[in-house]
Protein backbone atom coordinates (compact mmCIF):
# COMPACT_ATOMS: atom_id res chain seq x y z
CA UNK A 1 0.00 0.00 0.00
CA UNK A 2 1.31 3.42 -1.00
CA UNK A 3 2.08 5.92 1.83
CA UNK A 4 -0.81 8.59 1.59
CA UNK A 5 2.24 11.41 1.81
CA UNK A 6 3.26 10.72 -1.99
CA UNK A 7 -0.33 12.03 -2.73
CA UNK A 8 0.91 15.81 -1.10
CA UNK A 9 3.31 15.95 -4.31
CA UNK A 10 1.92 18.49 -6.83
CA UNK A 11 4.17 17.81 -9.90
CA UNK A 12 2.75 14.34 -11.33
CA UNK A 13 6.42 13.69 -12.25
CA UNK A 14 7.94 13.78 -9.23
CA UNK A 15 4.74 11.86 -8.08
CA UNK A 16 5.00 9.34 -10.67
CA UNK A 17 9.71 9.04 -9.66
CA UNK A 18 8.34 9.08 -5.83
CA UNK A 19 5.73 5.94 -6.88
CA UNK A 20 7.98 3.81 -8.70
CA UNK A 21 10.86 4.41 -6.39
CA UNK A 22 8.41 3.22 -3.45
CA UNK A 23 7.40 0.14 -5.47
CA UNK A 24 10.83 -0.95 -6.59
CA UNK A 25 12.36 -0.71 -2.89
CA UNK A 26 9.42 -1.28 -0.51
CA UNK A 27 10.76 -4.26 0.44
CA UNK A 28 14.54 -2.52 1.06
CA UNK A 29 12.97 0.43 3.11
CA UNK A 30 11.00 -1.90 5.10
CA UNK A 31 13.65 -4.46 5.84
CA UNK A 32 15.82 -1.68 6.72
CA UNK A 33 13.67 -0.27 9.17
CA UNK A 34 12.96 -3.80 10.72
CA UNK A 35 16.57 -3.39 12.03
CA UNK A 36 15.86 -0.73 14.50
CA UNK A 37 12.44 -2.38 16.03
CA UNK A 38 10.49 -5.35 16.15
CA UNK A 39 6.76 -3.36 16.03
CA UNK A 40 5.21 -3.27 12.82
CA UNK A 41 3.91 0.24 13.77
CA UNK A 42 7.40 1.66 14.32
CA UNK A 43 8.47 0.15 11.03
CA UNK A 44 5.61 1.46 8.92
CA UNK A 45 6.34 4.97 11.00
CA UNK A 46 10.02 5.38 10.19
CA UNK A 47 9.41 4.15 6.37
CA UNK A 48 6.93 7.51 5.95
CA UNK A 49 9.27 9.30 7.80
CA UNK A 50 11.73 8.22 5.24
CA UNK A 51 9.52 8.91 2.51
CA UNK A 52 9.12 12.19 3.63
CA UNK A 53 13.14 13.07 3.61
CA UNK A 54 13.32 11.09 0.36
CA UNK A 55 10.40 13.21 -1.17
CA UNK A 56 12.64 16.71 -0.06
CA UNK A 57 15.68 15.49 -1.71
CA UNK A 58 13.37 14.02 -5.37
CA UNK A 59 15.75 16.42 -7.39
CA UNK A 60 18.98 15.00 -5.80
CA UNK A 61 17.66 11.33 -6.46
CA UNK A 62 16.69 11.62 -9.99
CA UNK A 63 20.88 12.08 -10.39
CA UNK A 64 21.69 9.33 -8.56
CA UNK A 65 22.94 6.16 -10.06
CA UNK A 66 21.18 2.98 -9.17
CA UNK A 67 23.82 1.96 -6.50
CA UNK A 68 24.48 4.97 -5.04
CA UNK A 69 20.42 5.67 -4.90
CA UNK A 70 20.46 1.86 -2.64
CA UNK A 71 22.72 3.28 -0.91
CA UNK A 72 20.93 6.83 -0.17
CA UNK A 73 17.85 5.01 0.50
CA UNK A 74 19.56 2.99 3.22
CA UNK A 75 21.29 5.72 4.62
CA UNK A 76 17.76 7.77 5.12
CA UNK A 77 15.92 5.10 6.62
CA UNK A 78 18.86 4.02 9.27
CA UNK A 79 19.45 7.64 10.45
CA UNK A 80 15.70 8.26 10.49
CA UNK A 81 15.27 5.24 12.54
CA UNK A 82 18.37 6.29 15.13
CA UNK A 83 16.15 9.62 15.62
CA UNK A 84 12.65 7.29 16.59
CA UNK A 85 14.80 5.55 19.17
CA UNK A 86 16.51 8.66 20.31
CA UNK A 87 13.04 10.01 20.75
CA UNK A 88 11.68 6.88 22.47
CA UNK A 89 14.81 6.77 25.09
CA UNK A 90 13.97 10.93 25.79
CA UNK A 91 10.29 10.14 26.50
CA UNK A 92 10.89 6.96 28.52
CA UNK A 93 13.11 9.15 30.91
CA UNK A 94 10.83 12.05 30.41
CA UNK A 95 8.15 10.04 31.54
CA UNK A 96 10.57 8.08 34.60
CA UNK A 97 11.57 11.43 35.35
CA UNK A 98 8.01 12.77 35.87
CA UNK A 99 7.12 9.99 38.13
CA UNK A 100 10.08 10.08 40.62
CA UNK A 101 9.42 13.91 40.71
CA UNK A 102 5.79 12.79 41.54
CA UNK A 103 6.74 10.17 43.76
CA UNK A 104 8.55 12.65 46.06
CA UNK A 105 6.01 14.76 46.47
CA UNK A 106 3.43 12.37 47.62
Amino acid sequence: MLPIIISTLDDPQDRNFIVQLYLEYEKLLFSTAWKFTSSHHDAEEIVQDSLERLIRKTSVLRQLERCTLVAYIVSTVRNTAINHLRKAVCSVMWTINCYSKFSIII
